[in-house]
């Protein structure tokens, strides 16, 4: 019965953290985060959500802390962002290393529901899911243009993650 209220208090103080964070009250929104902490330190929910939260308020070594963390105890969870959000932070190789884990996990994601979708929230999922790739795939091709363009094969790479991008939206701004 412990593990129940644990979780609710857990859910209440992310949803909480998560309302402060909508209305910009990023002091409360803190707040509430740490205590999520507090109470479970070791929770991937509480680690990723609370390491996006400092990413959003530009917290670069709290974000890193927890999102490695959050990578370090739950490696091949389904919880991609918190590649994705580690990616943004590194450069170079270290940020491709980190797009192709998330990546991995959004592909075998999107393979899964497409083999057995069924319902309207797994056609949203996937949506979103498509839509996280696409960026994940544009940002891949932006680091071998930039970061990793002295790279042999830096050209070929840039323009195949272009054209994954653009298969899954011909129209992206990315």
């Amino acid at each position: 019965m412990q593990g129940n209220s644990e979780n609710s208090e857990l859910d209440s103080l992310l949803e909480q953290a998560e309302q402060f964070q909508e209305q910009f009250d990023y002091d409360n929104a803190k707040v509430m985060y740490h205590k999520a902490l507090q109470l479970s330190s070791q929770n991937e929910n509480v680690l990723v959500s609370f390491g996006l939260f400092c990413v959003e308020t530009q917290d670069w070594e709290s974000a890193k802390s927890l999102l490695q963390k959050a990578i370090q105890l739950y490696p091949i969870s389904s919880n991609y962002r918190k590649y994705f959000a580690l990616a943004d932070i590194y450069e170079g190789q270290d940020s491709l290393n980190l797009y192709n884990n998330g990546i991995g996990i959004v592909e075998r994601q999107l393979k899964f529901l497409s083999e057995n979708q069924n319902m309207k929230k797994e056609k949203e999922e996937i949506d979103e899911l498509l839509f996280d790739l696409s960026e994940a795939y544009a940002a891949v091709a932006e680091l071998h243009q930039i970061d990793l363009a002295m790279l042999p094969g830096a050209t070929d790479n840039c323009l195949l993650f272009i054209q994954k991008c653009l298969a899954i939206d011909k129209n992206s701004f990315q």
